[in-house]
């Protein structure tokens, strides 16, 4: 997937809607202070979320992955969540860290202005995302993953 440039947006139908996302993006990076004014950093969209957005930012040789929470879940029928949920998932980042030193990305800012958060990104080909980890398994009951 290709990074947005800094005056252009993803290609997949909805300009106006990616813009909007790049820009949210860009003010809460600012906010959390990971970026300057004037800096504008490479996106690459983390697929596979539909609760959240997630990015991958690089920036002045710096890479961190961005969450943030979606008021409107990405879903065929209208469905809502509370933007607070962010602050369970740092507060257990921050239990798991403690409980298991190096089990977890390691947290780099938060932003409970704008439910947001940075933390370490982790090399795809090193880390296997737990979507992933849990799919290979039989689920319960039998049959196939």
């Amino acid at each position: 997937m290709l990074p947005y440039a800094p005056d252009e947006v993803a290609s997949n139908g909805e300009p106006e809607r990616n813009a909007m996302l790049k820009n949210e993006a860009l003010a809460c990076l600012e906010r959390m202070r990971l970026i300057a004014a004037d800096e504008t950093p490479a996106l690459w969209p983390l697929a596979g979320h539909g609760s959240t957005t997630v990015l991958k930012v690089e920036t002045g040789g710096t890479v961190c992955c961005m969450k943030r929470p979606l008021l409107k879940l990405r879903a065929a029928q209208d469905r809502f969540a509370r933007l607070d949920r962010s602050q369970a998932e740092t507060a257990w980042l921050r239990v798991a860290k403690d409980i298991v030193p190096g089990c977890v990305p390691m947290l780099t800012k938060e932003n409970p202005e704008t439910h947001s958060y940075a933390m370490e990104h982790l090399n795809p080909a090193a880390y296997s995302p737990c979507k992933r980890q849990c799919s290979l398994y039989p689920r319960m009951g039998g049959g196939q993953p």
